[in-house]
This record gives structure tokens, sequence and C-alpha cells, in this order.
């Protein structure tokens, strides 16, 4: 009877644990669909290479390191940030306008160039290396790009190309 009510306590102490942590820390399964990636062309991708079978986005797109989408007709790539875990990204030679990679925070390395980029977002990332050329990226536009890389090392150079 003791170890009946130990072990149904127990259980009920792990559910509501989980019931109260954090959202993100929960496993979610997010749907390949025009609400989460409006872009028809990023969707396909996804749909091509991170499907989980039931038209989710695979456990394994949110934890890989390198995605290369470069050579597409993305326009938009809302939704990138459930690529959580995106050390490197190549997005270039696309038809995007803006880009806002913020939510990667893990986020090295950028080959973005030869788009129409006029907004580009890498605050809190950890971006060190950005190849951006060939892109509309001027005065105000390129200040606010400067200003949201994160200096984290006076000894480590960021590159920019």
């Amino acid at each position: 009877m003791y170890m009946k009510r130990l072990f149904s306590s127990i259980i009920t102490a792990m559910l509501m644990a989980m019931m109260l942590m954090p959202e993100e820390m929960q496993a979610q399964s997010v749907a390949i669909n025009e609400a989460n990636f409006p872009d028809a062309a990023f969707r396909e991708y996804l749909l091509n290479y991170f499907n989980d079978g039931n038209g989710n986005l695979s456990e394994s797109a949110k934890t890989q390191d390198e995605f290369d989408m470069s050579y597409n007709d993305i326009k938009d790539l809302t939704g990138i940030e459930f690529l959580s875990g995106m050390h490197q990204l190549d997005c270039s030679h696309c038809l995007l306008t803006k880009l806002d990679l913020s939510k990667n925070i893990y986020l090295r390395d950028l080959w973005v160039q030869d788009n129409q980029l006029t907004s580009l977002d890498l605050t809190g990332t950890e971006a060190s290396r950005l190849w951006i050329q060939f892109n509309q990226l001027r005065g105000e536009a390129m200040d606010a790009l400067i200003n949201s890389l994160r200096i984290v090392s006076t000894t480590r150079s960021r590159m920019l190309f």
C-alpha cells in the first residue's frame, strides 16, 4: 500500500512539473504550413528535407547545425526561428528583401550574398562571419546591421564580405 501511494505521488509530481515547464522546453510539433512558413519555396524546402512524415518539422531540423537553402526562389524566411540550433545558414542567391535572425541565437556564419536585402537583423546572435555583398544594405540599414552585431571579444575580429 505504501509503495502504491509513493508511486502515485511521484507520478502526480512529475505530471505537475511538466505542466509548469516553460513552453519552449516542452517538445512541440511545428506544422510545415502557411501559418508557420508563409513562403511557398521555403515550405517546399522544409517539406523535402526536414519533414517528419506527418507534415511537421522533424526534431532533427530543430537541432541541425547547418542549412543550405541557396539558389532557391525563397522570398521570406518567416519561421526560421523554429530552426533554433542553427550555427550556419546559406541563403545566398535567393530573393530575400528582409531577414530577421534575432531568435537564432546560435547563428555564427551567414551567407546571404546576392539577394535584395534592405534589412538584416542579427541582434542577439553569435554571428561573426558574414557574406553580405550584392544586397541593398546602405546607410541606416547598414548602421543597424553593424549595431546589431554583438562584440564577443576585442581580439576576435568580425569578418564582413
